[in-house]
């Protein structure tokens, strides 16, 4: 229920933006998607790994860091008045705090799991495509289609 609701609110978003002619409604529904299903796949590695209390904190560490795009561009768009979204410094935010966890397991255990590498390669993935994807016609147009099905009154 909570990845429906975040989705559709992540959609009605979109769907408003566009028709207002928002430029930045592609980098937004790519770090909404992204959000969705960044979290659903961390969460579920999560849940099924409750009994090894390293793995499973590890793995909602990483489950949090897809859906916190909205509060980090607030953290760069209000001081410096920006009215899109900061791209490169959130990923370098998102980036940073992920290289910040796989560095603290490494410390205290002295190697780095495959359940850590997973969410780390999910947050490193995700900005190394993220101008790609988002600047491809495919995507443009997939983004207003989905966005021209959305109506709310």
């Amino acid at each position: 229920m909570i990845l429906y609701t975040g989705a559709l609110i992540q959609l009605l978003g979109i769907a408003r933006s566009i028709r207002n002619g928002g430029t930045g409604p592609f980098d937004a529904g790519f770090l909404g998607l992204m959000a969705v299903l960044g979290f659903a796949l961390l969460f579920t590695l999560a849940i099924r790994n409750v009994r090894k209390p390293d793995v499973h904190k590890r793995l909602i560490l990483f489950a949090m860091l897809p859906i916190l795009p909205p509060g980090v561009n607030r953290f760069y768009q209000v001081p410096f008045g920006l009215d899109y979204i900061p791209v490169l410094p959130l990923y370098v935010t998102l980036d940073s705090m992920a290289l910040v966890i796989l560095v603290q397991e490494w410390r205290s255990s002295g190697k780095i799991g495959k359940y850590s590498m997973i969410g780390a390669a999910w947050i490193f993935a995700q900005s190394l495509v993220h101008n790609p994807i988002v600047h491809s016609d495919w995507f443009l147009e997939a983004v207003r289609f989905v966005a021209g099905l959305i109506h709310y009154r």
